[in-house]
């Protein structure tokens, strides 16, 4: 039939090449190694393992509790604080209130996680002040 050419590439030209650390030479890449699959038994020792409460459940890693820890600021610290996070608030978006015809600041809930802490003297800082404010 035909003559075999011996001057054959040894790779296709746009072949992955990787670097094999067991060799130290470099080799063309096929991608990942078959996975061997596991009988149901094992799978199902395996998930009786890992898995709290029910079967159906699947993995749920147990996370600690965030604890809520009150503010402890004692005069001048709280007067400062106030003010911090006012300047915060009027970084944040406003609404319009059409009965009195103003913007006011909105407490967005982000906002009330991030400062959870400080938010029941923040609060009544904000209604002595006069500032009116929504919280979304």
């Amino acid at each position: 039939m035909g003559k075999k050419n011996k001057r054959r590439r040894k790779f296709r030209p746009n072949q992955q090449m990787r670097r094999n650390p067991k060799t130290g030479k470099v080799e063309k890449f096929n991608g990942k190694k078959p996975r061997v699959e596991k009988s149901n038994e094992d799978l199902q020792q395996t998930k009786n393992a890992l898995v709290p409460g029910h079967k159906s459940t699947g993995f749920i890693p147990k996370k600690p509790q965030p604890r809520f820890r009150p503010c402890v600021c004692e005069g001048i610290d709280i007067e400062l604080t106030n003010m911090r996070l006012l300047d915060l608030l009027k970084l944040e978006k406003r609404a319009y209130n059409e009965d009195s015809g103003m913007n006011t600041y909105m407490i967005s809930l982000r906002f009330r996680r991030q400062h959870a802490r400080h938010m029941r003297h923040f609060r009544e800082f904000l209604k002595d002040e006069g500032v009116s404010f929504i919280e979304v």
